[in-house]
């Protein structure tokens, strides 16, 4: 790629923290560090300051800063997060509870976010007491690994998926991990290499930094892409990665290929749409919105987003079952929580279609033809199946979804949300301008979706 390594180098100026900023953040995190160790005296633990500002792979102006205290294997998991708890708070700031596979505390002191996180020593392979453990296994094996370029070509390749809105692990996203690019850089040695090899990838991609399955058959991710993890081989660090950000992870290395440009980092500001805009757009399209507009129950986001991802989808299930064309749907979590239809007509047709059982189920064929005697038409038989037509009782589309949402439980709805979804809004088409801004933005988001780089 003729001209990429100049464009990488521009790039890396602007986003890799001054050498003073980079010294600034360990010298904080290492005193802390130190206090949280005198604080645990006697407990026989080890404070370990991981992530990407450790490692020197993180972009200029985040001050995020994780530390694990390690413990001995033989306590509980209820002894190390009490024990970690006190020491941390002797610490002034305000300390939040957050949760992940158990407790850890988070708190703003000073410039930076500090992550206090209570793991269990773990040699690597060795047997996982929590998910955590690993981590500072992680920071040392990397820390040995990653040259200075590479460490570069890291913070860069952060920057790309960012800017493309494919970076982070979260639920919300699905995209690349920090630690998923640390070991892609490892693996490809830098990112041209990377961008190259990623443009002709056909899932599933295999990737095994160690080769603990040169010899041996390869476990079976049902994923894209199945990087194994350099110090703990069952696990698979690209399993959040959703089938979407793979391929979208994809088209843009082949963008890049054909064109490098420094706008493949950085994008314009764009500015908040108005009210009126974004009813031009609804109404441009000339479908028929609905919006489901519910209180925000108290889940932390690992628990909410996959359960309005599957209510979204239950919903849209029911919905094109009975005969409404669901152009597309959309779900976020904002002041409140919504689902989106966009619908191809706001009415359905006045007759369906309804399948019946397999032709060689005789006793049920009899059955159902009797259940169905005054159908407008039918029965007949079509594929292995019989079936008839009858008519629609009601085709308004909103009243049908409000209908629906009475017995919320029986669509298969996220557990936590079938009983917000009773109290829910249902709103269409010009109704919609009344939502807040923050539905408003969630609304554009929708309207105006496009990756930036076709």
């Amino acid at each position: 790629m003729k001209g990429a390594e100049k464009i990488f180098a521009e790039v890396a100026l602007e986003i890799s923290p001054m050498p003073a900023e980079a010294k600034r953040e360990k010298e904080f995190a290492l005193e802390i560090c130190r206090i949280l160790e005198k604080n645990l005296k006697g407990e026989g633990v080890e404070c370990a300051f991981v992530g990407s500002a450790a490692r020197d792979t993180g972009l200029k102006g985040d001050n995020d800063l994780d530390l694990f205290v390690q413990f001995p294997r033989d306590k509980s998991e209820d002894y190390i997060v009490k024990k970690t708890f006190e020491a941390a708070r002797k610490i002034p700031g305000e300390w939040v509870t957050h949760y992940a596979e158990h407790p850890y505390l988070q708190a703003q002191l000073g410039a930076f976010k500090v992550e206090v996180i209570p793991c269990f020593r773990m040699a690597a392979n060795g047997e996982l007491k929590s998910a955590v453990d690993r981590s500072p296994l992680h920071m040392a094996y990397l820390q040995e690994k990653l040259t200075p370029p590479q460490r570069r070509d890291v913070r860069l390749l952060k920057k790309l998926l960012k800017t493309a809105g494919i970076y982070g692990a979260e639920i919300s996203i699905e995209g690349f991990s920090g630690l998923l690019c640390e070991y892609l850089i490892l693996n490809y040695r830098n990112l041209e290499t990377l961008i190259e090899s990623a443009a002709k990838w056909k899932a599933p991609v295999f990737v095994d930094l160690e080769g603990f399955y040169i010899d041996s058959t390869q476990p079976e991710f049902d994923a894209p892409l199945v990087l194994i993890d350099a110090i703990d081989k069952k696990r698979n660090v690209a399993a959040v990665l959703s089938e979407t950000n793979f391929h979208k992870f994809v088209s843009l290395c082949q963008a890049f290929r054909r064109r490098q440009s420094r706008d493949f980092f950085f994008r314009p500001a764009t500015k908040a749409p108005s009210r009126n805009e974004v009813a031009k757009k609804l109404k441009a399209r000339g479908t028929h919105f609905l919006l489901l507009s519910f209180g925000k129950p108290e889940l932390v986001e690992d628990i909410l987003v996959p359960q309005l991802r599957k209510t979204a989808s239950a919903i849209t299930r029911e919905m094109r079952a009975a005969g409404f064309g669901v152009v597309d749907y959309a779900y976020y979590a904002a002041n409140n929580c919504g689902v989106l239809l966009e619908l191809a007509s706001s009415q359905r047709p006045s007759v369906e279609l309804v399948q019946g059982p397999p032709v060689r189920e005789e006793a049920a064929c009899v059955n159902f033809s009797k259940a169905h005697s005054a159908a407008l038409r039918g029965p007949f038989v079509k594929g292995d199946r019989i079936f008839v037509e009858e008519r629609v009782t009601e085709r308004s589309a909103k009243k049908f979804l409000s209908g629906l949402l009475k017995d919320a439980r029986a669509l298969g709805v996220g557990a936590n949300l079938s009983a917000p979804l009773k109290g829910a809004a249902v709103l269409e088409d010009a109704e919609l301008n009344s939502v807040s801004d923050d539905e408003a933005a969630e609304l554009w988001k929708y309207l105006s979706a496009r990756d930036y780089w076709l």
